[in-house]
């Protein structure tokens, strides 16, 4: 049985995905008004589409992620990340939480999902009572594969997924930071505005971007960046590398051997308790509890 119903033949013209700005963002898949259901319970992923435009094409973070809803066939839907293993096996390595879009709009959430290139963007279309949702739209070159089994496939699962033979393409698309952090592409990604960022026990990389952002590498010996705002930055127990770029910020280092790294801004570096090297960005810079060096 075909998981695609085919509402409508559409022709319309493909939309050029958001180029790559100076923070490296880039805008995979694609919205548009959905003329096309597909049967509810089921996970859908697009693993053909011309140039691999579901695929994240360098490794990131997805930021967040948007669906275009009809006026009447709104699904419920959870957001997934797919990992090609080969053939047709595909690894759910993220997802969202449940939402319910509203009707004639289009949807945006925030998420944060650590990508590698190749993983590809999809979702869970739920519905209690089974009925069929709008999900895409007829377009040459593309395809939409479905998991064999059904159901919500959870993050760590892997399953097979059959490609639906009728040209199909997905109603969604998500934001791909990849600007580096430390020369790495981050784990952890913020916004434009102001965000609150915590790593997690191990080692991260984490990416402040603009706004006045309040950021935390907790465990592991991490990399954390601040961007063009205001930046609070504290490291944690690890080995940690502390980087405020522009604006006004505030780095500590806390525990463990750490480096920081001011640049631009009138900047506070205090290392803690470790032995700390500190390197200010501008000659107006303080530092204390750390070997000072020679401004850069």
């Amino acid at each position: 049985m075909r998981r695609v119903r085919l509402a409508s033949v559409v022709a319309a013209a493909l939309i050029a995905p958001i180029p790559s700005g100076a923070s490296a963002a880039t805008t995979i898949g694609e919205t548009f008004d959905p003329p096309v259901n597909c049967v509810a319970n089921f996970t859908y992923i697009q693993p053909i589409s011309p140039g691999g435009r579901y695929a994240a094409p360098a490794a990131g973070v997805i930021t967040s992620w948007s669906y275009q809803a009809d006026a009447d066939d709104v699904p419920r839907l959870k957001f997934k990340v797919a990992r090609p293993l080969g053939g047709n096996l595909f690894t759910i390595v993220g997802e969202g939480p449940l939402v319910t879009p509203t009707a004639s709009a289009l949807n945006t959430y925030p998420i944060q999902i650590a990508v590698q290139p190749g993983d590809l963007i999809g979702f869970y279309l739920n519905d209690p009572a089974g009925i069929s949702r709008a999900c895409g739209r007829q377009m040459a070159g593309y395809n939409i594969s479905f998991n064999d089994a059904g159901g919500d496939v959870p993050p760590g699962t892997t399953a097979t997924f059959s490609v639906d033979p009728d040209p199909a393409q997905l109603d969604v698309s998500a934001n791909l930071e990849t600007t580096p952090c430390d020369g790495r592409p981050p784990t952890i990604a913020g916004t434009a505005g102001d965000d609150e960022l915590n790593g997690t026990e191990g080692d991260d990389v984490i990416l402040g971007l603009g706004g006045n952002d309040r950021i935390s590498g907790l465990g592991g010996s991490d990399a954390v960046c601040g961007g063009d705002g205001r930046d609070a930055l504290r490291g944690g127990l690890g080995k940690d590398k502390l980087v405020g770029q522009g604006g006004t910020d505030k780095l500590v280092g806390q525990g463990g051997k750490d480096k920081l790294l001011g640049k631009g801004g009138k900047d506070k570096l205090n290392g803690g308790t470790g032995k700390d090297v500190c390197k200010g960005g501008k000659k107006d810079d303080t530092a204390k509890k750390c070997e000072v060096e020679k401004s850069i």
